[in-house]
């Protein structure tokens, strides 16, 4: 393993490439099992939490440009971001709870499986880091 896996826009693509994939996996079992509210409700969690990922990967990255004029501009930028992910969150939770047609817990489980997978993603790095250092 090279450091280039430790590299943001590596770990990043990685992370998003597997939820997107499991996403993907999920819809297609959903068509299987249109009324199965438990599928629709993860399948509506980890689709949000995906979203909420990739706008993240694209303002960290965009702020890092905005970093050589101004610190300020850059912390406002990713400010915006923040709250328009939150946005979009309670904006499907809400959707999700006055159709009725979505589990709550199988949402929830959704929207943190993205930063579950890159925290276990990151604990897989580094194991594999220090396997290679010490030999």
């Amino acid at each position: 393993m090279s450091f280039k896996e430790l590299e943001f826009e590596v770990f990043a693509r990685r992370i998003l490439l597997r939820a997107g994939w499991l996403l993907v996996a999920l819809l297609l079992l959903l068509a299987f099992y249109p009324r199965s509210s438990f599928w629709a409700g993860l399948a509506l969690g980890l689709g949000v939490g995906w979203l909420s990922a990739f706008f993240l990967w694209l303002r960290l990255t965009r702020s890092v440009r905005i970093m050589a004029w101004s610190m300020d501009r850059a912390r406002l930028f990713l400010n915006m971001g923040f709250l328009g992910r939150w946005g979009m969150l309670f904006a499907a939770l809400l959707f999700a709870v006055y159709t009725g047609w979505f589990d709550l817990r199988a949402f929830l489980v959704g929207v943190l499986f993205v930063p579950l997978l890159g925290v276990a993603e990151a604990i897989r790095v580094l194991r594999r880091s220090r396997v290679e250092a010490e030999v």
